[in-house]
């Protein structure tokens, strides 16, 4: 803050600490009111020195106004300007019954206002996917989950490209005996059948539950493409 016409800093400190003492002999933590924090000033001569540098409450600003040098114009504003302040909130009249009734009937307004816009603005946007839900849920599972490709098609991805960012995230395995499988942590929101592959080796299809499709779309965002029915049949994942 400006040293109220104080031409040194050290001058400046005398009203200040003197603000400090008055907020702790009334009981006010006086570190909350005056936060202190150090930087360094540079010197002409080079190098530099510590000095304190305070930030005010408005309570601590009034103190120190109040304890400083009323012969300096800035502290003589400071002081008249508090004065006018504790003056007006002194004669403010309060609201009576009937105002705090109008005022606690408008505040309601405008709440069950912004509820309405949210409630409509929601129902757009299940008018708007209404279709889209529509035109996916022939393609779910007996068992209650999609496969990849058509997950990929809702979010606007491609299969491969969002079968690589989940891998990139961590929500899939990237390990060759577990390609593409979700780790542990995930896997409340996929569905994982065994296969047999080259009749030795055991492969794994990953499908994924409704609530997967949602994280997935938290996860890694949407895709550029538009959704669309075109890529329906997935391939086994292995």
């Amino acid at each position: 803050m400006p040293l109220m016409g104080y031409t040194a800093w050290r001058n400046f400190m005398v009203p200040l600490e003197r603000a400090m003492k008055a907020a702790a002999n009334q009981g006010h933590d006086a570190t909350s009111h005056f936060a202190v924090s150090r930087k360094v000033v540079g010197r002409q001569q080079g190098g530099g020195t510590e000095r304190a540098d305070y930030e005010l409450s408005r309570f601590a600003a009034y103190l120190v106004a109040m304890n400083g040098d009323p012969n300096k114009a800035e502290v003589a504003a400071a002081q008249a300007y508090f004065a006018i302040q504790t003056r007006h909130a002194e004669v403010a009249r309060p609201f009576t019954r009937e105002e705090l009734l109008a005022r606690a009937v408008l505040e309601s307004a405008d709440v069950i206002a912004e509820q309405k816009a949210r409630i409509a603005a929601r129902d757009a946007k299940i008018a708007i996917d209404a279709p889209k839900v529509a035109a996916f849920e022939e393609f779910l599972g007996a068992d209650g989950t999609y496969g990849m490709a058509v997950v990929a098609d809702m979010l606007g991805w491609g299969r491969n490209t969002m079968l690589k960012r989940l891998r990139e995230v961590g929500v899939l395995s990237s390990q060759p005996n577990m390609w593409n499988v979700p780790l542990r942590r995930h896997m409340k929101h996929f569905k994982i059948v065994a296969y047999a592959k080259d009749g030795t080796e055991r492969g794994y299809t990953t499908y994924v539950r409704p609530s997967g499709v949602e994280f997935i779309r938290n996860t890694i965002g949407v895709g550029t493409g538009a959704a669309s029915c075109s890529r329906l049949v997935d391939v086994p994942i292995g």
